[in-house]
């Protein structure tokens, strides 16, 4: 048995392959596992950097929304890579290699956003507290809506969700330069206990 209970058996009637091919080609579901992994942060990369090119922009806010636009992209051109996002995320818990792929993917995509973010008029005089804070929120945003239309199957929903999360993250960084024009330097949070 496999990652989850799967089987080099299922693998292979899934992909329509005899087991000895895909024995020959993997020696275990790990290694399959490690392979999707790579794809995946590979492609979802590659599209976001496509995307990002083709922009005739220097605003960092739109760059910041043309991000997010790619990650849309993904996962409409690769739906079946998308839903491995969240296999991704739990197998990252249990296995070290796939949380140090998991892991550079997360890196690369916060530091894209952190230049951006650094880029804007609003971000130039932040701290890095608050450039941490927004780094983390703006991913969190991005992955957020993926989550969500793997997780409830809301494939339908894909553009709606894709354009109310480029109005959030437009509005996150344009809040924060309203926020320093009235004088608060983050927005307050109330603590909800247990």
């Amino acid at each position: 048995m496999g990652f989850g209970g799967v089987t080099m058996t299922m693998i292979a009637g899934r992909a329509q392959l005899s087991k000895q091919i895909a024995v020959y080609h993997f020696k275990s579901t790990e290694e399959i596992l490690l392979e999707l992994v790579n794809l995946w942060g590979e492609i979802g990369r590659q599209v976001t950097v496509e995307h990002l090119a083709s922009l005739f922009t220097a605003d960092p806010t739109d760059k910041l929304v043309g991000m997010s636009d790619g990650m849309f992209i993904f996962l409409k051109r690769y739906p079946a890579f998308g839903k491995l996002t969240p296999v991704i995320f739990q197998a990252a818990q249990h296995f070290k290699a796939v949380a140090k792929i998991h892991d550079k993917t997360l890196h690369i995509g916060r530091e894209r956003i952190r230049s951006f973010l650094k880029a804007s008029s609003q971000y130039s005089k932040a701290s890095e507290k608050e450039l941490n804070g927004s780094v983390l929120g703006i991913h969190c945003l991005m992955y957020g809506a993926i989550l969500y239309v793997i997780a409830n199957n809301a494939w339908e929903e894909t553009e709606q969700l894709r354009l109310a999360t480029n109005s959030s993250i437009r509005s996150m960084v344009m809040g924060r330069d309203a926020t320093k024009r009235i004088g608060h330097s983050s927005p307050t949070f109330v603590q909800v206990s247990k």
